[in-house]
């Protein structure tokens, strides 16, 4: 599985887009993890 992240590209917008998603790495990975194929 893959996830692509798009975060524009000045500094204050990667800081705001990095500081939403890590929180949610550990929910997405978990979620990729479990998906059967």
């Amino acid at each position: 599985s893959t996830l692509v992240v798009n975060i524009a590209g000045s500094r204050a917008a990667v800081r705001d887009g990095m500081a939403t998603l890590g929180p949610l790495a550990k929910h997405v990975i978990a979620d990729l993890s479990s998906l059967e194929i």
